[in-house]
Parts: C-alpha cells; structure tokens; sequence
C-alpha cells in the first residue's frame, strides 16, 4: 500500500533551536575566491561540451 505525501511537517516533531550561525562559526569568505574561480573554469567547459554536441548534431543534419 503506498502512503500519500504530507504537505506540512509532523505535528508531532519540534526543533530545538532555530538554525543559524553562532558567533564562533562565521562565514567562511577566505576560500571564496577559490570557488568563484572553479565556478568559472567549470563554466568554460560546459560551454566547450554544449558546442561540441551543437557540431555533432551539425555533422549528422549534413550527411
């Protein structure tokens, strides 16, 4: 027998305390530079990718 979804949490479940940060857990900003560059070269290579299916599909419309 399949059970249907709820569309609201649990009556029954509470939560401790709220998620957030704690003072002694800050933001980490110091590596953000590194991602923003990894984002950017995985950016590159996607459009590589997206170009090389873009002469694929070229190739085979002309044959």
């Amino acid at each position: 027998m399949l059970e249907t979804g709820h569309a609201r949490p649990d009556p029954d479940v509470r939560r401790r305390r709220p998620l957030c940060l704690h003072p002694r857990e800050p933001l980490d900003h110091r590596h953000r530079g590194e991602s923003l560059a990894l984002e950017q070269q995985l950016a590159r290579e996607r459009r590589a990718i997206q170009l090389a299916h873009r002469e694929h599909a070229v190739r085979h419309a002309s044959t």
